[in-house]
């Protein structure tokens, strides 16, 4: 019997955790109408996560944290652009024109680059130096909204 109680309360743990992911939206309208839908903004993650080492810590040390899934949850919806390597060298791939849009709109050359902005895709902030460290991070995305700064 308590054998049973402690695999629901498991299983309960893990459904509860999977259900708390942010949904990544990789189509711009997509996540513009959910953002609309939602009354939220968008977050913009320019990355490459397959081959950009900044990109995988910033993956690992701040996007996977309990910390960022509940401030995404509250606040924006997530719009990425993950370049895989083997379209790196591929200028006329659909992703890479896309990521080269994006990040010229947004003057964001680096690799990973966070843009937040409204769903009309006003900038409201960027950080383009993911050095800057997880709390530093998360305090620039959380502090309210308002003109467009850049750190």
């Amino acid at each position: 019997m308590n054998y049973a109680i402690i695999v629901a309360a498991c299983v309960g743990l893990l459904f509860q955790q999977a259900s708390a992911q942010v949904a990544r939206y990789s189509s711009w309208e997509k996540a513009k109408a959910e953002a609309l839908a939602s009354r939220k903004q968008v977050l913009i993650l320019l990355t490459g996560k397959e081959w950009c080492g900044p990109c995988v810590k910033l993956e690992r040390e701040v996007m996977a944290t309990p910390e960022f899934e509940k401030l995404a949850q509250d606040r924006f919806v997530l719009f990425e652009i993950d370049i895989p390597k083997s379209k790196l060298l591929k200028p006329e791939s659909k992703i890479v024109r896309e990521h080269a849009e994006f990040s010229k709109r947004y003057e964001a050359p680096a690799f990973p680059s966070l843009i937040l902005v409204q769903p009309d895709g006003t900038e409201l902030q960027k950080i383009v130096d993911v050095s800057i460290g997880k709390d530093e991070i998360l305090r620039l995305l959380a502090r309210p909204a308002g003109p467009a700064a850049t750190d």
